[in-house]
């Protein structure tokens, strides 16, 4: 989604009162906002906070739409079945239970938006808390209460046209408290995250799509491709999570932002931490080819080593064979 370049077209806020161990309140909006200058702003302020938040995780709808209604009321809206201020009505009402079953949770402003960038449409989902300011007017000291953007910890982004294709994740959301961004998560009706699998394959050709970008030489090109897969194999074998701002300082520690960058730019969607799947980010460090005649693997440091690949003849031939392996072929051919 580019935040510079986006067309409001529908923006809704919603009120769920509530502190902790109390009962909540919903008081819902009698109409939506303008789509003015400043409600373009807001949302605009929104989308660059979720961007520059660094924890998030991505999913997809839960298949069983009865006990997730939530994605069929979006549908509705989309499909001119529904006004959308009715859509966001219902969407209040399915967080307001969410909420109202949550002792520590707490209230506050839910805002609902749908817009187009560059003739693509989204949807978002914002939970925003009120904050205290203070300010001077005619020399008086005033009280401002004001929504607070920058702590920004419950959202999510839906990308209607990776959805409507089946094509996840089309869901992403900001990871914060645990027991908080559960009920978030559970109110839009995502329970499956994007697979180990997955993540680690879009992981694997970032990292080589990055470093070609960086230009650098190809012994330094190689050695932080080597540190990325260790640090991975590592977490896997420790059962712990990959973290990517780590991956990100291994490629490149003089700018580690620069990964996460090259992500957004390239439409990567990637947890800031996630369950690695070590054969697929073994192709960072290995070569590995599977037909019904034969299977050859081998490290890529072994290239103009202990194998040599011939590009004219097409031929790969292979040295300092090990004693077990002669012997093996001693005893076939």
């Amino acid at each position: 989604m580019n935040v510079d370049n986006f067309t409001l077209k529908n923006l809704a806020v919603h009120q769920i009162k509530k502190e902790q161990q109390q009962a909540a309140q919903l008081e819902l909006a009698p109409e939506e906002l303008p789509l003015d200058e400043l409600s373009h702003n807001f949302i605009k302020e929104a989308i660059s906070s979720y961007y520059n938040k660094r924890s998030k995780y991505f999913g997809l709808f839960d298949a069983d739409k009865d006990a997730f209604p939530f994605q069929t009321n979006l549908d509705g809206f989309l499909q001119n079945q529904s006004p959308f201020l009715d859509f966001s009505r219902q969407a209040a009402r399915g967080l307001y239970d969410k909420v109202s079953g949550i002792s520590q949770a707490t209230g506050g402003y839910l805002a609902l938006a749908f817009l187009e960038s560059e003739k693509l449409p989204y949807f978002i989902a914002l939970m925003l808390h009120n904050i205290e300011r203070f300010r001077i007017e005619e020399f008086h000291l005033k009280r401002s209460v004001i929504l607070d953007i920058d702590r920004l910890d419950l959202a999510s982004f839906i990308d209607i046209s990776k959805w409507r294709k089946a094509a996840p994740p089309y869901l992403s959301f900001i990871r914060g408290r645990k027991v908080l961004s559960n009920y978030f998560r559970e109110f839009i009706g995502c329970t499956e995250f994007v697979e180990a699998k997955k993540t680690s394959k879009q992981l694997q050709l970032a990292v080589i799509g990055y470093l070609n970008e960086l230009k650098i030489p190809e012994e330094e090109w190689e050695k932080r491709k080597n540190q990325v897969f260790d640090y991975c194999a590592g977490q896997i074998s420790q059962n712990s999570l990959i973290f990517l701002e780590q991956v990100a300082f291994l490629l490149n520690p003089d700018e580690p932002d620069g990964f996460r960058q090259y992500l957004h730019k390239n439409d990567f969607e990637i947890s800031s931490s996630f369950e690695g799947y070590k054969r697929e980010l073994e192709s960072l460090v290995m070569l590995s080819y599977s037909s019904k005649d034969f299977t050859i693997k081998f490290h890529h440091n072994l290239i103009n080593r202990a194998i040599h690949y011939n590009r004219d003849e097409k031929k790969l031939i292979i040295s300092e064979l090990p004693e077990p392996l002669i012997e093996e072929l001693n005893r076939i051919a």
